[in-house]
């Protein structure tokens, strides 16, 4: 199986440098144009099934994605969510940088349950755990040898590349990945995995 991995396209809260999290922004203009070139790129790939994260501007993304590939009806699983980010919500780089010092010079704490709860979001851990858990869905409900694409976000998208190829979760910070940039992993007869493209953007001149 090949699973394309397509993180939504841009919103104001993006443009902004606004933290979303599981705050439902939608696309703003430049997303919905990012989307659209999402699903022309991903036309002639023989994706057959499209699933996305609950939020709109993942759902949205996926709609073009599906229409354009003629995959039907876009499946949504909850597990695909993006990192529940609690009191960093709403903020941007300036405000977090100012009211969170500790926990922006050093990403790290997403390792950290503890630290975590402290400001009332996800861990790295559950993250990674629910991510998985919808991929595994998706594979047994497609055979071998089909392309599906998954719209997703930031943070399940990074983890669970890092997990495939065996990075540490405390790099997944310096992975770029662009609104719209499509990312591949190809899963494997015998069980390995070859991550087969990542933030690939080339599609997206002047949208970005």
């Amino acid at each position: 199986m090949k699973l394309f991995l397509i993180r939504h396209g841009e919103t104001e809260w993006n443009a902004l440098r606004r933290v979303q999290g599981r705050t439902d922004i939608p696309l703003n203009k430049r997303g919905v144009l990012q989307a659209e070139a999402a699903a022309d790129y991903l036309r002639h790939e023989g994706i057959s099934a499209v699933y996305s994260a609950p939020l709109s501007r993942a759902r949205d993304t996926a709609g073009r994605i599906a229409g354009a590939s003629g995959a039907g009806c876009v499946r949504v699983l909850e597990g695909l969510t993006e990192i529940n980010f609690g009191g960093w919500e709403g903020k941007t780089d300036r405000e977090l940088m100012e009211q969170f010092p500790e926990h922006w010079g050093d990403w790290n704490w997403v390792l950290d349950p503890q630290l975590c709860r402290g400001i009332g979001a996800e861990s790295a851990e559950e993250i990674l755990s629910r991510s998985l858990a919808s991929l595994e869905v998706i594979r047994r409900e497609n055979p071998e040898g089909t392309s599906v694409a998954v719209v997703s976000h930031t943070m399940p998208i990074k983890l669970v590349a890092a997990h495939f190829i065996g990075m540490p979760v405390s790099r997944i910070r310096g992975m770029l990945l662009y609104n719209c940039a499509a990312s591949a992993l190809i899963f494997y007869r015998d069980g390995d995995v070859s991550l087969e493209r990542w933030n690939d953007a080339s599609y997206l001149r002047g949208l970005l």
